[in-house]
């Protein structure tokens, strides 16, 4: 592609310079990466210039540069980098991409160096595919994941700032969580990103923390933080041993996300007005303590497909515990009191009953899992995502039950040949009940 014409010819020698001296720098420094190839530019005044982002990588070859210029910012695209790249902005104040849609820019390739840039307003800016990318020097927000990386390995992330999102680590092999390097130059609104990996005997206390992510620890404690207004304000993943005590998250997209970890303790946690609560993947025998989870808009205590937890002394408002699987032991392993609350009351989780009734008595919230022959009836229960849950259950006899604003009203799952007679419910998106109050059996 031949040289690029701004028009001024000072502006010209600078930029010349700088980009020349930046890129050869890079490169030098990365020559592991990508290959000193043709650069191309986007956005000049001048001629040879793409218009558009993607146009200038559709025609770039691996090993190639795609320069882009702030005078056409924003740029309203979505991109796709599916080949071996440096995408280089002028100036990441001024070099925007604004996303349309779910991504701002999907890099798909391996190799692939991406700076200088402010990506904003898709629902997620950043999504990461590939492996060995170094993703640094940009402003970063959207509106729901700052930067994705799925099923990636060996990304390098630096100097960027998040602004109300952050990163969403996934995938379901330890190196897709604990090859990464992200360094603690990495802000979100203004705070340090912390991420450690393969780490023993941390301890973390009452420091300034935009977000954190723990991968592959053992045996460490992060109290005292507050963290808010970020996509997931804490993360453990492949970790146990781990002490989370004290800490305050709020406003987050999800609060706290376990995945593949057990044996934690989550004690003393005060979880409020997330959109997501507390939510555990895969992840067993955990020791859920003594917290205070309210006002989110989903899920208080999510466990999916997990089993053996410890549930004690939680005060929880609006949502209660859902539990999620694809086998008995997902529903019915875990140990959950009734010194559980749920908006005041009580939660009453019964498990591998025979008989037994319940009438009348006040409750936040009904799990009934791998239970015959029980009856509950009179039961007022309300503003919880589910009100009554039957898993793995039969002749069950719900009668007279008033269930109202939640999510699951009445919730069956593999549940068959129950009662539920009489019921008043309202105010959720899916009930066990029918019209005028008839018999329905679930077979």
């Amino acid at each position: 592609m031949g040289a690029n014409m701004r028009g001024k010819s000072i502006s010209i020698g600078i930029v010349g310079l700088v980009v020349t001296a930046s890129f050869l720098g890079f490169i030098a420094f990365e020559s592991d990466v990508v290959r000193a190839g043709t650069t191309l530019y986007v956005g000049g005044t001048g001629g040879n210039n793409y218009t558009t982002i993607q146009e200038a990588i559709n025609a770039a070859v691996d090993g190639d540069t795609v320069f882009v210029y702030d005078d056409s910012a924003p740029y309203m695209e979505s991109l796709v980098i599916s080949k071996t790249i440096n995408l280089t902005g002028e100036n990441r104040d001024t070099t925007i991409i604004s996303g349309s849609g779910n991504y701002a820019v999907s890099v798909s390739a391996d190799w692939v160096n991406f700076t200088g840039f402010t990506v904003r307003d898709a629902a997620y800016s950043i999504s990461v595919y590939g492996s060995n990318s170094n993703i640094s020097g940009n402003h970063i927000s959207s509106r729901f994941y700052g930067m994705r990386l799925y099923q990636s390995s060996n990304i390098k992330i630096s100097g960027n700032n998040f602004v109300n999102d952050g990163i969403d680590v996934d995938g379901d092999q330890l190196f897709h969580f604990n090859s990464h390097t992200i360094t603690t130059d990495n802000t979100v609104n203004g705070e340090p990103l912390y991420y450690y990996k393969d780490c023993n005997g941390l301890n973390i206390d009452g420091i300034p923390v935009g977000q954190l992510i723990l991968a592959n620890c053992t045996d460490s404690s992060a109290s005292n933080l507050q963290i808010n207004d970020t996509h997931i304000g804490i993360m453990l993943a492949f970790s146990k041993n781990v002490s989370l005590i004290g800490n305050e998250l709020y406003r987050n997209g999800y609060a706290l996300n376990l995945r593949y970890s057990s044996y934690n303790n989550i004690t003393g946690n005060y979880v409020h007005d997330n959109t997501y609560g507390t939510r555990y993947f895969y992840s067993s025998y955990n020791n859920i303590t003594g917290n205070t989870i309210s006002q989110n808009s989903f899920d208080d205590i999510y466990l999916s497909r997990s089993i053996g937890h410890n549930l004690t002394g939680n005060n929880l408002i609006d949502n209660g515990v859902t539990l999620i699987g694809v086998q008995l032991s997902h529903f019915n392993s875990h140990d959950i009191p009734t010194d559980n609350l749920v908006n005041g009351e009580p939660l009453y989780y019964f498990k591998d009953c025979s008989g037994g009734s319940i009438d009348g008595i006040p409750i936040g919230q009904l799990i009934i899992v791998n239970c015959t022959d029980f009856e509950a009836r009179n039961l007022e229960i309300n503003d919880t995502r589910t009100g009554i849950k039957l898993a793995y259950s039969k002749n069950i006899s719900l009668i007279g039950n008033t269930v109202y604003n939640g999510v699951y009203l009445i919730d069956l799952f593999f549940a068959s040949e129950n009662n539920i007679i009489g019921n008043s419910v309202w105010g959720g998106i899916r009930t066990a009940s029918i019209l005028e109050d008839l018999l329905l059996t679930t077979m």
